[in-house]
């Protein structure tokens, strides 16, 4: 049961979550934007994940200067053990995530109390934003990701439910009636989402309301293997709603599974060590989305397909592409020539060739075309074969 603490002026307090990891370099400038909200009503608990690095002694520092900071300190153990951890101490109406090398630009909160007081029937809400450097250049302008009532798990891969994380408030109630955050890695917010979104609407406000800072080294762009990472989380996640959606029982997320996934390096590694409970009718498929979802994060994170990843998806997307809804195929078609005119570039043949099999020199004379062609021409042809197929 949550506990809807008010403050003198009717304000309800808001928690505000937060985990670091060696957060040194940003830790009191990221803090700092959250102390200085234009809504000041805030329990700010800080969860530090086995630091090695000063994070520790700035955030005694940062709890000693403002009383509504408390530092809960564990051993490192990951961002879902963290964020467990510190919602023991959140037990309040809403509850906005924040990580520590992001900025919320002041009326964040303010904004975000204000659109679930006035729309009862939302569950989340987060906002559009910028994307910065680590020395806080931005390198993007305002990202706004599609309506997440656009969310569609039966998509290849899954179209995903996304709310900028570092962005996100929740209604407290709604967050415990789905269970909070389950064991998965990198992909604990989109499985939130898919879960939230059977209770209620989720809004993305138009506005930017802060900054999330690009790491290069991050998981999401470390290397080919957390590409593959990602990719399997992604389409598990998205496999559990697929389940619920069809009153199929869920899958279990639990440490088991997390420590057996730990030493996956290939994609059958993944399959293997991962995905030793899908029912025979979900294997193809899973296998088939796992595969334009890595193809899809090759396009545009700074990592590439290897030989045997060409070869997984050659034998579980480009060869079943006939299986695939129709304008479905078209883009994942379009994904395929793409990856490979990149491979060809490269000159990464080897890679190309497993990718494509013997049709490569029509995928590569088909991206050709598609390269130099006016776009304009390329719209109508798209729309005319789209209604001849319809």
């Amino acid at each position: 049961m949550t506990i809807d603490n008010m403050s003198d002026s009717g304000s309800p307090t808001v928690d505000v979550l937060i985990t670091v990891f060696n957060g040194e370099k940003t830790l009191s400038k990221s803090i700092d934007s959250i102390l200085n909200q234009t809504y000041s009503n805030l329990n700010i608990v800080i969860v530090d994940d086995g630091s090695t690095d000063k994070s520790r002694e700035l955030l005694k520092d940062i709890s000693a200067k403002d009383h509504r900071v408390q530092v809960v300190e564990k051993a490192h153990s990951g961002i879902v053990d963290s964020l467990n951890t510190g919602l023991e101490f959140c037990k309040n109406q809403f509850l906005a995530r924040f990580d520590s090398d992001d900025i919320s630009f002041p009326t964040r909160i303010e904004r975000q109390v204000s659109f679930l007081q006035n729309n009862p029937e939302y569950v989340a809400v987060s906002s559009a934003f910028v994307t910065i450097d680590q020395a806080g250049n931005p390198i993007s302008g305002k990202n706004k990701h599609p309506d997440v009532s656009l969310a569609d798990p039966e998509w290849v891969p899954a179209k995903e439910p996304f709310l900028m994380q570092t962005l996100l408030m929740v209604r407290r109630s709604a967050f415990d009636s789905v269970g909070g955050y389950r064991f998965c890695e990198v992909s604990e917010d989109s499985d939130l989402y898919w879960r939230l979104s059977q209770l209620g609407g989720m809004h993305i406000i138009d506005d930017v309301l802060g900054q999330y800072t690009y790491n290069p080294d991050g998981v999401s762009s470390k290397s080919i293997v957390n590409g593959r990472r990602m990719s399997f989380w992604s389409q598990f996640v998205a496999t559990s709603a697929r389940r619920r959606r069809n009153n199929v029982q869920d899958m279990v997320f639990d440490k088991k599974r997390l420590d057996s996934i730990g030493p996956a390096k290939s994609m059958q590694d993944f399959m293997d060590f991962g995905a030793y409970d899908l029912m025979p009718n979900e294997i193809q498929f899973f296998k088939t989305t796992f595969s334009a979802k890595l193809l899809q994060l090759t396009s545009y994170r700074p990592y590439e397909l290897e030989v045997e990843d060409c070869e997984f998806i050659n034998l579980n997307l480009v060869k079943r592409l006939n299986d695939i809804s129709y304008v479905n195929r078209w883009i994942l078609k379009r994904d395929i020539e793409k990856a490979a005119l990149r491979l060809f570039s490269k000159f990464r043949l080897r890679e190309m060739i497993a990718l494509c099999g013997i049709s490569f020199p029509f995928v590569l004379m088909s991206a050709f075309a598609k390269k130099v062609l006016p776009t304009s021409f390329k719209n109508k042809l798209k729309a005319l074969f789209i209604h001849y197929k319809k």
